[in-house]
Order: structure tokens, then sequence, then C-alpha cells
């Protein structure tokens, strides 16, 4: 049995807990090693999951059948199906019952913030319109330009055998077959919409190429570019400018950044109010 690392009320937090966490944790950030920083910074996110299921209980709230079966059915689609999941769990020497179970107690903690969130934010307009006066200069279209292009790579090809078949291409290609060709030469899974890389603004794509196709006229087609990635030639289809957006066109964005900013700060302060009410009693190196 893995021993106890800390207790919050009488459900008592196994080492054991901490280390799936833990690996879950390392593959999701990159890191090579999980410092004593983390683990006491982990530690503390299963005992806020803790204190959130215990209230959860206190309040008597129920996970709905259909959630938790939405959320199982999550799980079944990631791992490709149901009996693939199972077996994982089986594997790793989990009982499916225990896991969902867990995966309960884990909705229960969602629902019980959810209602602390829905009690207490409230949004008024006034409070928008301020916060779209206050970042007006970030409430902006960025400049696009929506192209199609025809890729030959050089990562399979050599240098001056893509640059010869690009400039055959090239005296080939004009508006009316540019998809078709794209679909029959280029090397870019575009080819499949016949090279149509759709709208995209500056910082979105390699600078060479993104330069080139913002240069380029509406309905004008480039010669051949060198990009890191081999010669592409760039049918350019539309341009939008830079444009101001209007309050109603940034409504719905403002009360969602506003909502999440202050549901951080509330449930902050619930977290807390919970450490105050129940018991929570750390052991081993824990130990405070």
């Amino acid at each position: 049995m893995s021993e106890i690392i800390a207790k919050v009320n009488k459900k008592e937090i196994y080492r054991q807990e901490l280390k799936n966490i833990s690996e879950g944790y390392k593959k999701q950030t990159n890191k090579e090693k999980i410092t004593e920083e983390d683990k006491k910074y982990l530690l503390e996110r299963i005992i806020q999951n803790y204190l959130l299921i215990e209230e959860a209980e206190e309040q008597d709230i129920k996970v709905p059948e259909q959630m938790l079966e939405n959320n199982l059915q999550q799980y079944y689609q990631a791992y490709k199906g149901e009996e693939n999941f199972k077996n994982m769990l089986k594997t790793n020497n989990i009982p499916f019952d225990d896991f969902k179970k867990k995966l309960e107690s884990d909705l229960k903690a969602q629902l019980i913030i959810n209602l602390e969130v829905e009690n207490n934010v409230n949004i008024s307009d006034d409070e928008m319109k301020k916060y779209f006066e206050n970042n007006k200069e970030k409430m902006k279209t960025q400049e696009s330009v929506k192209a199609s292009h025809i890729l030959v790579s050089t990562k399979e090809m050599e240098e001056n055998e893509a640059k010869e078949k690009i400039e055959k291409i090239s005296e080939e290609v004009n508006k009316d077959n540019f998809s078709e060709l794209a679909k029959k030469y280029s090397d870019c899974p575009s080819k499949e919409k016949g090279g149509d890389l759709g709208f995209f603004s500056k910082g979105k794509m390699d600078p060479v190429f993104e330069n080139a196709a913002f240069d380029l006229d509406i309905d004008e087609i480039s010669s051949p570019v060198k990009t890191n990635f081999g010669y592409h030639i760039i049918y350019k289809k539309d341009h939008n400018a830079e444009k101001d957006l209007q309050f109603e066109d940034v409504k719905d964005h403002i009360k969602s950044t506003i909502t999440k900013e202050k549901s951080n700060k509330i449930i902050g302060k619930f977290i807390e109010k919970l450490k105050n009410k129940f018991n929570v009693e750390y052991l081993q190196e824990f130990k405070k």
C-alpha cells in the first residue's frame, strides 16, 4: 500500500496518486525531471480537488448520468474505442469501477466550481463598454490575405531538380488552372483543396512566403518563391486591411475575458474558504 502524504478531512491522499499526476504533468510540460517544487504544486492541486469534492458532497451535488457517460465517451474516443481504453486501465492495474468513481468525483468538483462562479460572477454592459474603451487599441482585425499555393518540396528532391520543376509549372499555370495544377503537382497537404490556404495574417507563415503573398496584387500569381520548405508559386485571391472593431463585434469576447478574470479570483477565494472550513493535514516531507 502506498504511503499517505496528506489528508483532507477523512480522505487520504496517497503518494501513488501524486506519482501518477506527476508523470502526466511531466509529459504535458516536456520536463526532464519533476522537482520538489513541482511536487508541492501538484499536491496542492490534488488537495484543492479533494476540498471541492468535500464541499460538493456536503451540498449533495449529483453528477447527471449523461454527463458522466459523455465524459467516458471522450476517453473511449481518445483511445480509439472502449475496449482499448479498458485494456489500458487493466495494463495499469486500475479497475474500471475505480476509474469511473474517480471521474464522478472529479466532475462533482467541476460542478461545485461552476455553481460558485454562476452565483458570483455578474457582468454589466457598462463594465464591458469600459473594458472596450480601455482596450480599443487591441480591438482590431489584423491585415490578412487569402492565397493558394503550389509547393515543390526540396525535402526529398535535389535543389536544381525542384527548381526546374517549379519553373515548368510556372510557365503553365494561370488563374483558371491553378487549382488543377496544385492537385497534380503540389507537395503540400493543401493540394487536396487545390492549394487553398484560406486567409492568414502576418506571423502565421514562413516570413519569405508571407512577404511574397502580401506584396502581390489581388488575382496576381507569383514567380517561384524559395523558402526552407522548397519552391512555391503563390496565387493571391483577396486582401483584408486592418479594421477597427465596434463594441458589438467583440461584446461576446469581452464578456468571456472578464468572466475568466473574475472566475479565477472567485475560485481562488473559494479554495481558501474551503481550506479554513475543512481540515487539511500535510504528512511526510510535505509536513508544514
